[in-house]
């Protein structure tokens, strides 16, 4: 039980204590007063079993508590969940590489916002998705690559 506790208190970080806050509020926002109570145990959900949990459970109780969402709804919850997603990087990342993913999600997510109501042919959505999603990968890719120092400081050109 010690040990429970203790890897309780080792997920209890800033961006935890501050998703017991804005949770509960998308929630609320969502669909009643009375689901911010749900959007509090997706909250000790996340504490108890770490953030990636939380994430995936607070979508399916958003889905559960909530008829239909629009995509307002949606951008709510996702700004809600943006403690609970930055509970990882808690101590790990340096506050200028924090910002330029945040800007970089909140980008992509507009591009593909932007593709999904301008157009209503389903492959051009998919087609942004997936081409929005390499983008992201291949980011994430080169990063590991400077953070494992795969690549050698001076590369041909000046840059890495």
């Amino acid at each position: 039980m010690h040990a429970v506790l203790r890897g309780i208190a080792t997920r209890t970080t800033l961006p935890t204590v501050a998703a017991a806050v804005t949770v509960p509020l998308a929630f609320g926002r969502l669909a009643t007063p009375l689901a911010a109570v749900v959007g509090l145990f997706a909250v000790v959900t996340a504490v108890v079993f770490g953030p990636a949990v939380g994430i995936l459970v607070t979508h399916v109780l958003a889905a559960a508590v909530v008829s239909e969402l629009s995509a307002l709804d949606l951008v709510w919850l996702e700004v809600g969940l943006a403690p609970l997603l930055a509970a990882p990087l808690a101590g790990r990342a340096h506050g200028r590489d924090a910002v330029i993913a945040w800007l970089t999600a909140i980008g992509a997510g507009g591009v593909v916002t932007l593709v999904a109501t301008g157009t209503d042919d389903l492959w051009v959505i998919a087609l942004a998705v997936i081409t929005v999603g390499a983008l992201g990968v291949y980011g994430v890719h080169r990063v590991e690559l400077v953070v494992l120092r795969l690549v050698a400081e001076e590369s041909p050109g000046g840059g890495r």
